[in-house]
């Protein structure tokens, strides 16, 4: 997927003052499992004689090919900036004929996941 956007840094009193250092798609999967799952970032490039950055999106190599559905959103980074400006675009349903959605995107598959409660047993005293 290739992507291009316009985004611009502008003053207090709202005048252009440039673009900002870096612009990217964050691709995160919404399961039960989220907070196991690794954020995917698509860069973008400032294409000076166009004034917006370009950048693309490889699914099958970024994905790990991991079924499911992902929130998308644009973020801008810029250290003259006070913060980081992220803009949610949506979510988009990610499938591959070959993937898996009871996976993460950590090349583990879930049955290899630490299980959350450990019950140790041991034989009765004598």
């Amino acid at each position: 997927m290739h992507f291009k956007t316009k985004v611009a840094l502008s003053d207090s009193k709202g005048a252009n003052v440039g673009q900002p250092s870096q612009v990217y798609l964050a691709f995160k999967k919404i399961d039960s499992r989220q907070s196991e799952q690794l954020q995917i970032n698509a860069q973008a490039t400032f294409v000076e004689k166009e004034l917006l950055f370009r950048g693309t999106v490889d699914f099958s190599d970024q994905f790990d090919f991991v079924n499911g559905k992902y929130s998308v959103k644009l973020v801008a980074i810029d250290p003259s900036a006070a913060g980081v400006e992220v803009w949610d675009l949506g979510t988009i349903d990610v499938w591959f004929k070959e993937g898996q959605a009871e996976t993460n995107n950590q090349r583990m598959k879930a049955n290899y996941f630490p299980q959350r409660e450990i019950i140790a047993q041991f034989q009765a005293a004598n």
